[in-house]
């Protein structure tokens, strides 16, 4: 590989991984966004005892608070892993960190992420708790593996 192409590689790398991390991002805003408006809807009583005499608009805005508690953890997690990745370092085998370019899907290997764009080609954000990457972890450009019926050929690692 010629030192530019390995340039463009990675220039292409951490762009697959920032716009996962914005996006990300995005949504752990939305999300802190929406459990604030919920804790001040929970804090105002009168608005609470005009929507409903029952008990039952508090305890779904408790539910909405304590789940959107849960995402939000999950999303710092997720973000710290994102931040934390080597942008720097193109890979040879599918492992955390890595870019997998296949005939099917390209995925990202780090979080759990749905279908997102960077130039002209779409990723999959994954896990390390991916069935994918249980059938794929250590493989190399020019591999195969099966997951769920479907056979995936390894065209890159990055």
């Amino acid at each position: 590989m010629t030192p530019s192409n390995y340039r463009e590689k990675l220039e292409q790398k951490r762009q697959i991984i920032e716009t996962c991390l914005e996006q990300k991002v995005g949504r752990y805003q939305e999300l802190r966004k929406a459990r604030r408006q919920s804790v001040a809807d929970l804090a105002e009583p009168q608005e609470l005892d005009r929507q409903s005499q029952s008990g039952s608009v508090r305890e779904e805005l408790f539910e909405e608070i304590l789940d959107g508690s849960v995402q939000l953890d999950a999303l710092v997690r997720d973000i710290e892993l994102l931040e934390n990745l080597r942008g720097d370092k193109l890979y040879r085998q599918v492992q955390l960190g890595a870019v997998v370019k296949t005939d099917q899907v390209n995925f990202l290997v780090a979080v759990s992420h749905p279908r997102f764009r960077v130039g002209d080609a779409e990723y999959v954000g994954i896990s390390t708790q991916s069935p994918f990457l249980r059938f794929a972890q250590g493989l190399i450009a020019g591999d195969s593996f099966m997951v769920a019926n479907r056979t995936y050929l390894i065209l890159e690692v990055l």
